[in-house]
């Protein structure tokens, strides 16, 4: 037989007389492939690198040496694969932050009315929207909010918040008045709408969303998660958008809570809903928004 082997320096091997050991107590006749074979299992570091060939034209297998290139290129290869996947890696723990962050930048809208109240009872309410008149029954025990108030320190980058704000000449938005909303109430009126009627001189808008990352100042009105962001801005982020605000000095926070209210009608409420299967609308958490301005006499 004949074979190829690597000096005795070569990781593979220990040494080799040990090499010549094997291979002379594998030398039956008979058994020339099985006995090779079992020498090398006998031999870890020999085992791993005999490799088996086609029979030849003398019927039996002979087993021949990797050689030194064919290990570079193993090793080669091995290398290529490890940078490749050490590359993968930081790609996504880089991808990780922005995946996490885009999980959790805005709440789920909560279903609700908002209007003006026309009537109160103990056990159902009619809410005026720009689409009618709706009808809500009530589902006790029912829990009333209203504003109280804050400051900035409580708009933190889990909260969710209402930014009234106005539209200034160079387009940005600035804030009038931050509210941040309670747990329960995470979602409600989810979004950016303009307040002014349509022609209006003044663009007044609010929002209603979760706080995210700063971002240059927008005067607009949003109700959501808001996040405070450097130099006096907030970014609130909501479905299917965000509006940056700038936050001036001194501008009014108030925090709805859970508060005895008595509502009447004329008053600026929210109500959370719930939709029954047989297409009723209920509530049992009304916010109100304001009261109606003094009328004078």
């Amino acid at each position: 037989m004949r074979f190829a082997w690597l000096d005795s320096k070569a990781l593979i091997l220990k040494s080799r007389k040990e090499l010549i050991t094997s291979l002379v107590a594998a030398a039956d006749p008979g058994h020339r492939e099985r006995n090779i074979i079992s020498a090398a299992g006998n031999n870890s570091l020999l085992s791993r690198h005999l490799i088996t060939e086609w029979p030849n034209s003398r019927g039996f297998r002979p087993l021949h040496i990797v050689l030194w290139k064919d290990i570079l290129m193993k090793l080669n290869l091995m290398k290529r694969s490890l940078l490749r996947l050490v590359f993968i890696s930081l790609l996504a723990a880089q991808a990780a932050p922005h995946a996490a962050w885009a999980q959790v930048k805005s709440a789920p809208p909560l279903s609700g009315v908002k209007g003006k109240l026309q009537s109160f009872t103990g056990s159902s309410l009619d809410i005026l929207t720009p689409s009618g008149v709706v009808h809500l029954n009530i589902k006790q025990p029912l829990t009333t909010y209203k504003q109280i108030p804050s400051d900035l320190s409580h708009v933190t980058s889990t909260s969710f918040v209402g930014v009234a704000s106005i539209k200034q000449a160079d387009g940005s938005e600035l804030a009038t008045q931050i509210k941040i909303f309670p747990k329960e109430l995470r979602g409600a009126a989810e979004g950016s709408v303009l307040l002014d009627a349509p022609g209006a001189t003044t663009h007044n808008r609010m929002t209603n969303g979760s706080v995210s990352r700063p971002a240059v100042s927008h005067s607009r009105m949003t109700n959501g998660t808001v996040q405070k962001g450097a130099s006096s801005t907030l970014v609130v982020q909501y479905q299917d958008g965000s509006q940056t605000i700038s936050i001036p000095s001194g501008v009014p926070v108030v925090m709805v809570a859970k508060e005895p209210v008595t509502v009447s009608a004329g008053d600026t409420v929210y109500a959370a809903t719930e939709k029954l299967p047989n297409g009723t609308l209920t509530t049992d958490k009304v916010f109100l928004i304001a009261v109606p301005a003094p009328q004078n006499t």
